[in-house]
This record gives C-alpha cells, structure tokens and sequence, in this order.
C-alpha cells in the first residue's frame, strides 16, 4: 500500500525550497555582472581621480612655494626700505633676481637706484633705460617708476626733476607709502624747502614708526628747524633693536649742529681748543667721515651733495694763546 501526502497530492512550500538549494538547481545570483564597457568606464573613472589627487597636491605645493616667496620678498623689501642698509638692498634684489612680472622688476630698479643714491657702483644708466621699458599703465609700476627716477634724479643733481618726479608719487600703504614720501622729502630738502621735506618726513615715519631710515630722516629735518630737542626724542622712541650705524650717524649730526650755539661764549671756545668734537684731522678723514652717513644712513644730506645749497664749513677753533 503506498503512502499518500498528507496534504491530498499537493507540494508543500518545504518541498519548493528543497528544489531551489539542491546541487542540480539554477544558483541564485546576487549582482548582475558587469560588461566590458562598464568595467572601462570604472577603470577610467578611478584614473581620473587619482589624475586629479596628484594635481591638487602638485597645484597645493606650487602654490605653497609661490606665496612663500612673495611673503619672503615683501619681508626682504621692507627690510631694506626700513633700514636703508646696503646689505639688506642686495638680500632683497637676491630674491627678485629670477621674478619675471614687471612689478618685481620695477622694485629691483628702484633698489638700485637707492644704490645709487647711496654712492654704491651702480649703472644709472642702465636703470634709466630698463625704467622707460617698463609699462606706464601698472600703478604699481608707475609708483615704483617713480621713486626710483627721483633718487636717480638726485644723485645727478638734477633737484627740479626730482621734486617734479617725486610730487607725482601716488601710494597708499605699508612701506610703498612710506618710501614715495621719503623721495618727497629728500627732494624738497634738496631744493630748500625744509617745511614741506619735515612733513613729508614725518608722515613716513609715522607709516612705518619703527623704521630707523625713516626715523633718522625725521630727525635731521626737525633739527634743521631747530627742534633738537623733539629731533633727540624722535630717535630715543625707537626700540633699541630697531637702532643701527644710520640713527647714530643722524645722532651725531643733530649733536654737532646744536653744539656750536652752546659753545659760543669765550671759555668755551678755549676748550674746543684742546677736545675738538669733529676728529677729522687729515684730508683722509675728512673724505672718510663725508662717505660714512651715505654708506651707513642709505643717502647724505641731499643739500651737501650739489653745488648750491653747500652749507660753508666751519673753521676748526684755534687756541687762544694763539
């Protein structure tokens, strides 16, 4: 007798998923394989991303370097504008050797023409030539253009050039300002016009306070408008580490042309006679001391420098038993 289903005939669902999960059923498939175009797409896709990695991280690096160097050369720049020290012009042209834009070749020049200002071997020919290539439309340029023809213009001698040249200076920040104002001032020095070089004078040095360059052209100017006492002070406000060979030559320059007012009466001129305060006793030393403030200070006296305008010098006291 044969057994029959339980169920009249009928199979059961335990009988349905015993089909599917014996060795002779269709397998089950969890994801549609890919085709070749599909497989491509992806490879290409993954190539990309990894193409756009490495140029980001390239693009990251450049341009790392880049603000870097522009940070070191604005650093450098304003070193050598506060400072007025040859070395640190020649540090600064260093890093504009291998700029090629035409802003990082007009600063060059006009680091070279305070060179020249400075009585450093410099080509001034030269850099007037490389001034007039550049191009008149960049204010940027325009503003360095302008200062360096100024000094350019000084060290020739040619004082109504230089006063015309630095009055058309337009800049308006940081130690850009401060240097078109130094040009300003030094030019109305060097034609006579003490009150506008003085004020000229203070707003750099009120641009950059900390700048002895600045700090010691103030300084002179107040003296020459007999404000020594404001002059001494002007240069006791900076920082000692801030102070260098120019702020102690403006120093001396202050204290030598006060001392005669104080030295005027009979028993003080018989002791200049045996401590003089100028110890130029020679042709040499006199020539030695004359290049020392424009090699230490960055310029001399822009009136000291042309023929008018020289003050006389004066005569070394004699003893009075002489």
């Amino acid at each position: 007798m044969s057994s029959q289903p339980s169920n009249g005939g009928r199979a059961t669902h335990h009988d349905s998923d015993s089909a599917y999960t014996s060795g002779t059923s269709i397998p089950v498939l969890d994801k549609v394989p890919e085709t070749k175009e599909e497989v491509r797409k992806r490879l290409l896709v993954r190539v990309a991303w990894a193409v756009l990695a490495v140029a980001t991280i390239a693009f990251g690096v450049w341009l790392y370097v880049f603000i870097s160097h522009r940070m070191e050369v604005t650093a450098a720049l304003e070193r050598a504008s506060d400072d007025g020290r040859v070395a640190s012009a020649r540090a600064a042209l260093a890093l504009l050797e291998g700029d090629e834009g035409t802003e990082a070749r007009a600063m060059a020049l006009r680091l070279r023409a305070m060179l020249v200002l400075a009585g450093e071997d410099e080509d001034a020919a030269a850099i007037e030539a490389a001034l007039a290539a550049l191009p008149a439309d960049d204010y940027d340029v325009a503003r360095e253009v302008g200062v360096a023809r100024t000094y350019l213009a000084l060290a020739r001698g040619d004082l109504s050039a230089a006063m015309e040249t630095a009055s058309a200076i337009v800049a308006t920040h940081g130690d850009h300002k401060a240097e078109a104002l130094r040009a300003r001032a030094l030019a109305a020095w060097a034609v006579g016009n003490v009150e506008i070089a003085s004020l000229a004078a203070q707003h750099a040095a009120d641009e950059r306070p900390e700048a002895p360059r600045h700090a010691a052209l103030y300084a002179e100017l107040l003296a020459r408008s007999d404000e020594h006492d404001r002059a001494i002070a002007r240069l006791d406000a900076l920082p000692q580490a801030h102070r260098n060979a120019g702020t102690q030559i403006a120093r001396a320059r202050i204290m030598d042309r006060h001392a005669p007012r104080s030295a005027s009466s009979p028993s003080s001129r018989r002791a200049s006679s045996t401590t003089t305060t100028r110890p130029t006793t020679s042709r040499r030393g006199r020539a030695c001391s004359s290049r020392a403030p424009r090699r230490h200070a960055g310029i001399a006296s822009p009136r000291a420098s042309t023929s008018t305008g020289r003050r006389p010098s004066r005569r070394r006291a004699t003893n009075s038993s002489r």
